[in-house]
């Protein structure tokens, strides 16, 4: 049976999903993904409709991504437009938030990498991951 991972994107952080669940198929790991979204959005509808629950396989190649906004009951009564309308705006906030921390992660790189050019102590790692250090 297939591997999938769900790693969770809040825009300010990646949560990866280091062990992941086994399904038939891709179907069924949309399903439970979807399952995953409605639980952490739960009382937290407003703060959450930027989150993005990325689904992975086993190769950790992405298969597909939930919008939280897509999914958000309590925007379930307004009028088609307006929903859709909070689905962009969801959209580009979570693709700013994205593009900062690229800005950030590399302007944590450039630090490391002088640092070595300076021959200066410098460790740095985000998430586990080293970003460069002596």
């Amino acid at each position: 049976m297939p591997r999938y991972f769900f790693n969770l994107r809040t825009g300010r952080s990646l949560l990866r999903d280091f062990d992941g669940n086994e399904f038939d198929n891709e179907a069924a790991a949309r399903t439970h993904a979807e399952t995953i979204v409605r639980e952490l959005m739960r009382n937290n509808e407003a703060a959450s409709r930027v989150w993005r629950l990325e689904v992975c396989n086993s190769d950790r190649s992405p298969c597909f991504e939930i919008l939280f906004a897509t999914l958000d009951d309590t925007i379930k009564h307004l009028p088609s437009n307006l929903r859709e309308s909070v689905t962009i705006v969801s959209t580009r906030i979570g693709s700013l938030s994205d593009a900062i921390e690229d800005v950030r992660m590399s302007i944590r790189e450039l630090r490391a990498t002088l640092a070595q050019t300076n021959r200066a102590p410098y460790l740095a790692a985000v998430h586990g991951r080293r970003i460069g250090g002596v």
